[in-house]
């Protein structure tokens, strides 16, 4: 995922809009202190729940 100031709008938009995303978060977060005190992790946990997640992937330019 992109620099938190990016990032975290995005992760609060996601949260708006899926409904099933803030209780999965939330319980994320109670059952395990170290990510609820990880901002980087809590971001990831986000990025890798983005639809068509292009987490960790370059793009590839290929020459023809």
């Amino acid at each position: 995922m992109a620099e938190a100031f990016v990032s975290a709008p995005l992760a609060e938009a996601m949260l708006a809009a899926d409904p099933t995303l803030r209780p999965a978060f939330e319980a994320k977060l109670a059952a395990d202190p170290a990510f609820a005190a990880d901002p980087q992790a809590r971001l990831t946990w986000f990025a890798e729940r983005l639809p068509n997640s292009q987490v960790r992937v370059y793009p590839v330019r290929r020459e023809e």
